[in-house]
């Protein structure tokens, strides 16, 4: 089954963070769909996108192989989360019509609660206590601020 979510790279999964953002390769997303890495580099090279969603989600650099005896650079593209759904949605097959279809599920998971008026208030009643905690934080800090400075006028 295709892993749909991921955290470290050095422990085979699909996604690893870079500054707190999901990302993965082209070598990556080669290997969990079963495609050959040039076939990905190709997809990727004709995605029809805008110049800003490329340049903004995918980063071709090179990393050194060893095919047999030599050494070869090869290209390699980072991609964002969003690099990978436009490049996956136009997958075909069987591990890409599970990602879809697991895709579109979680999507429509989002949408039920949103449209959940129960779920929703709960969501809100969650950020208000987060509200509320973080001024009775700041209400703590504030008065902690004024003991001390009671105590260095003493």
């Amino acid at each position: 089954m295709l892993a749909i979510v991921g955290h470290d790279y050095q422990n085979d999964s699909l996604w690893y963070s870079v500054y707190g953002k999901a990302t993965t390769t082209s070598l990556k997303v080669a290997e969990v769909f079963g495609k050959k890495h040039f076939h990905v580099l190709r997809d990727i090279e004709n995605l029809d996108c805008s110049e800003d969603f490329r340049a903004s989600n995918f980063g071709l650099t090179e990393i050194e192989v060893q095919a047999g005896t030599v050494k070869r650079k090869s290209p390699v593209y980072h991609m964002t989360r969003d690099g990978f759904v436009f490049l996956a949605m136009g997958f075909n097959g069987k591990r890409a019509a599970q990602f879809k279809e697991k895709y579109i599920e979680a999507f429509n998971k989002m949408e039920q609660t949103l449209n959940d008026p129960v779920a929703l208030r709960m969501r809100l009643s969650h950020l208000e206590v987060l509200e509320m905690a973080g001024t009775v934080f700041r209400s703590t800090l504030y008065c902690r601020g004024q003991t001390e400075r009671r105590d260095t006028h003493i």
